[in-house]
């Protein structure tokens, strides 16, 4: 957002009080047009990973970078969204899920969320580690929630519900508090899948 307005224009341009903010939901460019402008705080999401068809985990937000104070000068500078992506399958195994890498000119960036696995991978949020539950009994697939940005996401339990998606990081940078970077919930194979966590995560499937 810049501190003053008709400084720069690009994105989905609001107001709150002295500030504009500029919101871009796909690539673009951001052009400061006047001088006066010399920095900028700036607030970076990756793209969410999907989830994975083994034992139905969730797929982890994407990373959040901050900076209070990123310098900018009268030019242009591009603008990355990165993309969600889609299901993880024997077919088509991570990395193929992860979501798409995020940045403002580069830096700062933000890394996409990982595809549910059992990988530890730097970076963004990833996917739930430990591979879900069975529930042997009933034979019931239970996957754990994805990792959100702001933490880890919920096991699969034998509580027959898919494990809870990580909540994402809380910022004010749009004049309100919000949640960014929530991982998505695990499936239940038959039963309730787990709610998507604050941030944008998607909610499992059941069945």
């Amino acid at each position: 957002c810049s501190s003053s307005k008709l400084l720069a224009t690009g994105g989905n341009i609001t107001y709150y009080g002295d500030y504009t903010i500029h919101t871009f939901t796909s690539s673009g460019t951001f052009r400061v047009t006047n001088a006066n402008l010399v920095s900028v705080d700036v607030l970076v999401v990756g793209g969410g990973g999907g989830g994975s068809t083994q034992y139905g985990c969730g797929g982890g937000g994407g990373d959040v970078a901050y900076n209070s104070s990123k310098g900018v000068s009268k030019q242009s500078y591009s603008i990355t969204v990165g993309e969600g992506r889609g299901l993880a399958t024997p077919n088509y195994p991570p990395p193929y899920g992860d979501g798409g890498m995020s940045s403002f000119a580069g830096f700062p960036f933000a890394a996409g969320g990982k595809t549910a696995s059992a990988r530890a991978d730097s970076g963004g949020a990833s996917g739930s580690r430990n591979g879900g539950f069975v529930d042997m009994y009933n034979q019931n697939y239970i996957g754990g929630g994805g990792a959100g940005a702001g933490g880890n996401g919920g096991d699969g339990n034998s509580s027959a519900i898919g494990g809870k998606g990580g909540v994402g990081k809380l910022s004010d940078i749009s004049g309100n508090y919000a949640y960014y970077g929530g991982g998505g919930g695990g499936a239940s194979y038959g039963f309730s899948g787990g709610a998507g966590g604050q941030g944008g995560g998607g909610r499992g499937t059941a069945g």
